[in-house]
């Protein structure tokens, strides 16, 4: 049995942290998406303008808490730097889950919540590793 040196274990823990934050915003964004797709005709035609809604609302709420949580990242100097960042990865992991529900939806015939969720699973590695290595990557004067 291999132990975990102290740096594997904080990688570890951050990415069971981001995970539970993943399924916090999973559920937020699929909220929000039933609530327009099942609600409304208009957004159940525009099922992927109503991704992206949901979408930007569980952004906002993933970026506060993977910033002060999951990565406990406390530099607030540059925080819109940061966002910038985190949106534009964010951005990144959309166009996988749109790609994702678009393709499976309409040549495969998937159910749209099936596909979404299949898109979301693709993302997180995505994301995760380029949010530990550049969106809250600690800068050298905070590790000092």
């Amino acid at each position: 049995m291999k132990i975990l040196n102290l740096e594997e274990k904080v990688v570890s823990w951050q990415l069971t942290k981001f995970v539970i934050v993943g399924v916090l915003n999973t559920i937020i964004d699929f909220t929000f998406y039933l609530s327009l797709t099942r609600g409304w005709y208009f957004w159940q035609r525009q099922y992927l303008l109503a991704n992206i809604f949901s979408f930007v609302l569980a952004n906002i709420f993933s970026f506060i808490i993977n910033k002060s949580w999951t990565f406990k990242n406390s530099e607030y100097d540059n925080y819109h730097w940061q966002y910038l960042k985190f949106f534009i990865v964010s951005l990144v992991s959309l166009l996988i889950v749109e790609l994702s529900l678009f393709f499976l939806v309409e040549f495969l015939y998937f159910y749209d919540l099936l596909a979404k969720v299949i898109g979301i699973l693709l993302s997180l590695v995505w994301s995760f590793s380029v949010h530990k290595f550049w969106t809250f990557k600690k800068s050298i004067i905070n590790k000092i």
